[in-house]
């Protein structure tokens, strides 16, 4: 063998060297690719164990705020059935001062007493028209049954400006009606 094929030897045992730790590196990498993609699909499996608790929890949620919104329609109802219940008991009262009035018309606590039981009364339906105004109550609901007795409300009493939330509905209300007709 001469020197140039020991020099063709020794430079082919150097190529499969370099080759193998070639393969050896890149079997390294292959490994570390591998645990990496094992880890992205345990990461994303994680992922999809959050989605579905996040829906879950989003499911719950909507349930409690249809509760809510339906324990809110009853306060309203409530809220509404209270103020009803005080405008009938102010408009006795009234109703008793008047006749008071009409028994003894000079008596000046007769006429006091009928104010009174008046400004009740109409304070007590302002502050219903507030609710609708402010949306504590659904409008769109309670148009139907106080149209006509706001609307006779405010003709009666117009010229008492201080019931401003009374105006406003009944006006607003006046031009829905109008509008419709």
């Amino acid at each position: 063998m001469t020197t140039s094929d020991w020099i063709a030897i020794g430079s082919l045992v150097l190529s499969v060297g370099a080759s193998i730790v070639a393969i050896i590196a890149l079997h390294a990498q292959i490994r570390t690719a591998a645990k990496a993609l094992d880890q992205g699909a345990e990461g994303l499996k994680h992922a999809a164990d959050a989605i579905a608790q996040g829906a879950k929890a989003v499911k719950l949620n909507n349930e409690a705020l249809e509760h809510s919104a339906r324990a809110n329609d009853l306060s309203s109802l409530s809220a509404v059935l209270s103020l009803e219940s005080a405008m009938v008991a102010a408009r006795a009262e009234m109703t008793k001062a008047t006749l008071r009035v009409q028994e003894v018309p000079k008596e000046r606590g007769a006429l006091l007493y009928l104010e009174n039981a008046e400004e009740s009364w109409l304070n007590l339906v302002d502050r219903l028209c507030a609710c609708i105004r402010w949306g504590y109550v659904p409008e769109t609901r309670y148009r139907a049954d106080y149209r006509e007795y706001i609307s006779d409300v405010y003709r009666e009493y117009n010229s008492r400006t201080q019931f401003r939330h009374l105006r406003h509905v009944s006006l607003a209300w006046q031009d829905d009606r109008s509008a419709a007709e």
